[in-house]
């Protein structure tokens, strides 16, 4: 190799070093800042009746994010959204699904029967309500409509990480 070729090649990856690399990671944390206050936007409280705050307050514990399904085994496609969207949730300490249809495969969907749930059904015609943790309704979701995409995308907002307050150093967890 010539040696004028060598030293442009090495001046090429330390330029790439010390430039590209910065600049990739400056623009993948602006997208991912964008993409979150975004979705933060989106999630502003919404207007709902005082009698459909009183349901979900009997049925979702305070501290505890939700998505409550408000349609029974009629809705198919929400059926499938929640079983794609029970899939996907790892911590069930801070989250929660409702619903009154029997017909979900999923072992993290709370089967309700209860009154408020039935309620629901006939104060909003949304088939899905976002609740966060503080008991605030962020979004509603028709079933109209493939909102997959959008709802995932919500709960990443809306669920709270878990918290680990034990801090371990690397040896001690080789132990």
């Amino acid at each position: 190799m010539p040696e004028n070729l060598r030293k442009y090649l090495i001046a090429a990856a330390v330029v790439l070093v010390l430039i590209g690399a910065p600049f990739g990671s400056y623009f993948y944390l602006k997208y991912g800042l964008e993409y979150r206050l975004e979705s933060q936007e989106q999630l502003k409280p919404k207007e709902v009746d005082a009698s459909v705050i009183r349901a979900i307050k009997e049925l979702v514990p305070y501290g505890t994010a939700a998505l409550i399904h408000t349609r029974g085994d009629e809705d198919t496609k929400g059926i499938e959204l929640l079983n794609k969207v029970g899939e996907r949730i790892v911590d069930r300490d801070y989250f929660a699904i409702y619903s009154s249809a029997a017909s979900t495969n999923f072992d993290k969907i709370s089967k309700v029967t209860s009154d408020p749930s039935a309620k629901m059904k006939d104060l909003i015609d949304d088939h899905f309500i976002l609740i966060d943790s503080a008991g605030i309704v962020r979004n509603t979701y028709p079933g109209n409509k493939d909102i997959s995409k959008e709802l995932i995308r919500h709960l990443s907002v809306v669920i709270p990480l878990p918290k680990n307050r034990e801090i371990k150093l690397e040896r001690e967890l080789e132990d």
